[in-house]
């Protein structure tokens, strides 16, 4: 604005210069000049004031400038600090991830290590059962101590982290085991004779065979094989034959001498019968005998023997029963037939009753009714009929009952026997064919018995049954003729 207005006044000051020119005097001149310096003051204030605001208006503008790049460098620092934040943040987030993935890796191998030793110790600790089981049928050498040998690993193999010691003593016991099928020894020690404990020696051929004298009572005692299935596969015998003896004594004697050559009463397969080898035959009675032939049949032969004595226990009581019951029915028309002519219906009941049977009791219903009607009399005969019949038939079912299941439990014997047979089998193979004929023996035994009692009891059923019938006939048709003794007039009519 300054500018302009200046430039205005010299471009009319120029044109007006040549027609004032005449009229300028110096006041004039100094007027101008004075007016002059004041615009230029003007100016220079104007330029300073507009130097001024521009070097404010750039110093704001730095200022700003210096203000948005201080913002701009703390944004980037920031910025920056977010990035190493957001990448420590994110390294610490993957380690996370990498640390609970290597422990659920650390825990599931953990879980299947656990899962192993618990496997590990089950097969261990069934491997010790089976031959604790087995103790029973092995060869008895030195059993005691392998009993205790084996429960203390089934102690050890129970126990965390101590399986290897289980495994280790379960290997060290088989060793020991098969060490004893190829060794012989001769040891001194207390041994059972009879029931008896003395000093002994016994000699032992492997597991093959084994035998024991005394020296006090000069006895001699053979390690057999027994050919049972309830577990007592092998047995000592001292009813030993009379050449079998000194055999035995001759032999330990030599082995305790230190022959290299030892001869043995001995049957290495032991197939012979009991009569024909080393054994004498058991001139026990017929009571030791019978109980020798029960044990054999094994468990099923106790409810066997209590079907029996229930059943015939039963047939017993149902045969005294009906024998008091029955009466002939012309002993008792011999006494109450002057009475019913006399109509002394009174004393004919008493008579009736004084014989405790079942025909006397309805001839007593009867008579209670014989001065009314025959229709009231009959109604008193079907009550007591209903009464009598069921009590002779009592127990008769169970009695049936008992017939039919003893054959079943000696089937269930035989098939526990064959059961047994066949697990024997199993374990010690068919070397001895008397360990077969005991399996056959106990099934053949328990259906025997079975047999033994079902017939007699059937038998003796029928027969009850037969009596039963005759005297439910007896008692229908002597009641019937009564009735019509008493109302002969009603009979004719009918």
């Amino acid at each position: 604005m300054y500018r302009k207005s200046l430039t205005i006044i010299i471009w009319a000051t120029l044109i007006a210069l040549p027609g004032l020119a005449k009229q300028v005097t110096p006041a004039v001149i100094d007027t101008l000049a004075i007016e002059l310096q004041r615009l230029t003051l003007e100016k220079n204030k104007s330029r300073e004031a507009l130097e001024t605001s521009e070097a404010e208006r750039w110093q704001s503008r730095y200022n700003q400038s210096r203000v948005r790049e201080e913002k701009e460098e703390i944004l980037r620092k920031l910025e920056a600090r977010y990035t190493s934040e957001a990448s420590i943040q994110g390294q610490k987030q993957e380690n996370l991830i990498r640390a609970t993935n290597t422990t659920q890796e650390k825990k599931a191998e953990w879980e299947d290590a656990k899962s192993k030793e618990e496997g590990f110790k089950i097969q261990i600790s069934q491997e010790i059962d089976q031959l604790s089981k087995k103790l029973g049928s092995d060869f008895p050498y030195q059993i005691s101590l392998r009993t205790q040998e084996l429960s203390n690993l089934g102690n050890l193999a129970e126990e965390n982290q101590k399986q290897h010691l289980a495994l280790k003593g379960l290997l060290d016991y088989q060793l020991n085991r098969l060490n004893y099928t190829y060794t012989q020894s001769l040891i001194t020690s207390p041994a059972i004779f009879s029931q008896q404990e003395l000093k002994a020696k016994t000699l032992r051929l492997g597991t093959v065979w084994m035998g024991a004298v005394s020296e006090e009572n000069n006895k001699a005692q053979l390690l057999l094989r027994s050919g049972r299935l309830d577990g007592n596969v092998f047995v000592w015998r001292d009813n030993l034959s009379g050449q079998a003896v000194p055999e035995l004594f001759k032999a330990v004697r030599q082995a305790s001498l230190g022959d290299s050559t030892v001869k043995l009463p001995l049957d290495v397969l032991q197939n012979k019968s009991l009569s024909s080898g080393f054994i004498e035959e058991d001139q026990g009675g017929i009571w030791s005998k019978f109980i020798n032939w029960f044990k054999l049949g094994g468990i099923v032969m106790y409810p066997l023997a209590l079907s029996a004595l229930l059943g015939f226990f039963l047939c017993l009581d149902r045969y005294i029963v009906i024998v008091r019951k029955s009466i002939n029915p012309k002993s008792i028309w011999t006494k109450i037939t002057p009475h019913i002519e006399s109509k002394e219906y009174q004393k004919a009941s008493d008579i009736c009753v004084q014989t405790k049977t079942s025909m006397g009791n309805l001839f007593a219903a009867v008579f209670i009714k014989a001065q009314g009607e025959r229709k009231g009399a009959e109604k008193a005969l079907r009550e007591s009929l209903m009464k009598e019949v069921p009590n002779l038939e009592k127990r008769m079912l169970m009695i049936s009952a008992i017939g039919g299941a003893a054959p079943l439990m000696g089937l269930l014997g035989t098939v526990s026997g064959m059961i047994s047979l066949f697990k024997v089998i199993t374990d010690v193979g068919t070397n001895d064919p008397r360990i077969l004929a005991a399996g056959i023996s106990e099934a053949l035994i328990t259906t025997q018995t079975g047999l033994m009692i079902a017939i007699p009891i059937l038998l003796i059923q029928g027969y009850l049954n037969d009596r039963l019938d005759k005297i439910q006939n007896d008692m229908s048709t002597e009641s019937a003729q009564l009735l019509n003794v008493i109302w002969p007039e009603q009979n004719k009519g009918q």
